[in-house]
């Protein structure tokens, strides 16, 4: 087993521009992906569509179908990455989605491109900015649609939380020692090369004093949480109060629970309770969305949660009393 093997690529000519209409190569297939490219947009039936239905069924399908796997194994020689991809393990890494997405888009008449970038979520409350980190790296398709680019991105949002679990726990030593280093350079070239090694050690020591209080944090909140599980829930990440995490709880103890890795909304779909759309769509901007959800939206997460959880109390409380 390797992690991020080698992935698929998809890529456009160096006379187009990244913002500019679409050209010839944002319809290109590379004849070795074409096979399985084209048998896939076939079984979809997106010949005969408009470029925005062709763009909702490209979506659900791998919301559907796919899963989200920071690992790949190895896959027989005659086959490419994207079969494998495709024919075997549906999961992988967002390069595989983006990739697979765009030429897709392609196979049905859809311009697209391959964007890579960063997924901006972390803030530091310490540093008051927010962190961008190599894990946050991130592909994503661009589909030309109505006149205009859109970003496409069908890796299932879990890559967030999967990504995080990846990190060191000496992680919060090297961030402070990276702020320390950033804040000595700015002072030192701010104020000229003069009198450096006199103050350097003065600096020092506040940055030693916080790392001894974060780690006396950390250790006191680790201790909680493990007393108590239902401080669990009251992690300080963004939307880890969300009510839908009841929902899953109780759907768990029904033996109707969500598999590891497997998306929420792949999940609904599986177990038949489609009726949770509307919930797990607000839970994932309430949990991911940088920009979160604003008063009235909190409020509706809230009450369509607990709206649900008492209609199937009193389904459960029925089917009791009438065995």
């Amino acid at each position: 087993m390797a992690r991020r093997g080698s992935s698929p690529s998809a890529l456009f000519a160096p006379d187009g521009p990244l913002d500019g209409p679409p050209i010839d190569a944002d319809l290109r297939v590379p004849p070795q992906e074409a096979p399985v490219i084209s048998r896939i947009a076939s079984e979809l039936n997106l010949g005969v569509l408009s470029a925005s239905e062709k763009l909702k069924i490209v979506e659900a399908y791998f919301r559907q179908n796919f899963r989200y796997s920071v690992w790949k194994g190895e896959r027989a020689r005659r086959q490419t990455a994207l079969e494998e991809f495709f024919l075997q393990s549906r999961s992988g890494h967002c390069e595989y989605f983006a990739t697979a997405t765009a030429l897709l888009l392609r196979a049905a008449g859809v311009p697209a491109r391959y964007a890579v970038g960063f997924s901006v979520q972390e803030w530091s409350r310490l540093e008051q900015r927010w962190i961008v980190r190599a894990r946050h790296a991130h592909s994503w398709a661009l589909a030309y649609v109505d006149g205009a680019w859109r970003d496409v991105d069908t890796t299932p949002s879990i890559w967030v939380d999967a990504e995080r679990d990846e990190a060191s726990i000496l992680e919060p030593l090297r961030d402070l020692w990276s702020w320390g280093g950033f804040l000595i350079s700015r002072w030192r070239w701010s104020e000229g090369q003069s009198g450096v090694g006199e103050y350097a050690a003065w600096l020092l020591i506040p940055l030693v004093l916080l790392l001894v209080w974060r780690l006396q944090s950390r250790r006191r909140v680790g201790r909680g949480a493990r007393g108590t599980p239902e401080s669990l829930t009251l992690a300080p990440r963004p939307g880890h109060d969300s009510e839908f995490y009841l929902i899953e709880r109780r759907l768990d103890a029904a033996g109707r629970g969500r598999r590891p890795s497997e998306p929420a909304s792949a999940w609904i779909e599986r177990i038949h309770a489609t009726e949770l759309r509307p919930i797990v769509a607000l839970h994932y901007r309430y949990r991911f969305d940088p920009a979160g959800l604003d008063a009235p939206e909190r409020a509706t997460l809230r009450t369509r949660a607990e709206a649900w959880l008492r209609a199937h109390e009193i389904l459960a409380a029925g089917a009791t009393g009438s065995g």
